[in-house]
């Protein structure tokens, strides 16, 4: 029950990637590049200002999304876990204007990321997010905007390439 009351209905899994496989064909390469260069600087500052301005508890908020992703076997979990990471890194780094672009990029990008033509494996989700965790944890704010960066462009070069796919 939501806070007035009332149902909500979930979309099954096959309903979400069918809509986001739609999306994706909608989107033309330049599109998906602008979207993926609008995340690349989102999370790229998210993470410089997260090194700078996280504590205890934003690392352990962090560690514990990193397990539950790791610990994931349903696709619809794991890709909950992973943009709840991404907004919660943005969370981490106190500015509430990073936090809802990086809300927005993960309603519009985090479905086609997971999409299981792309075959996203948790595991290794979980492992860049972990590195991304320690050099925030260490302070080290050129690591952590250079794994975020790059955590982006390979989403996105990823994206690209099954778009290119399916045209042909």
């Amino acid at each position: 029950r939501g806070r007035g009351g009332g149902s909500f209905v979930r979309a099954s899994g096959d309903a979400v990637n069918n809509r986001s496989l739609a999306h994706l064909q909608e989107l033309t390469v330049e599109e998906l590049r602008d979207l993926g260069d609008e995340h690349f600087a989102i999370a790229g500052a998210a993470a410089v200002l997260a090194a700078r301005r996280a504590v205890a508890a934003d690392i352990t908020r962090l560690r514990a999304l990193v397990t539950r992703l790791a610990g994931s076997q349903d696709a619809v979990l794991s890709r909950r876990a992973d943009s709840r990471f991404q907004i919660e890194l943005a969370v981490c780094s106190q500015s509430p204007r990073l936090t809802r672009a990086e809300v927005n990029l993960q309603a519009e990008l985090s479905a086609m990321v997971w999409m299981p033509q792309l075959a996203t494996d948790p595991a290794t989700e979980a492992g860049r997010h972990a590195a991304l965790v320690d050099a925030i944890e260490a302070e080290d704010e050129t690591l952590a905007r250079s794994l975020a960066e790059d955590h982006c462009a390979v989403s996105i070069r990823r994206l690209i390439a099954l778009r290119m796919e399916l045209t042909h």
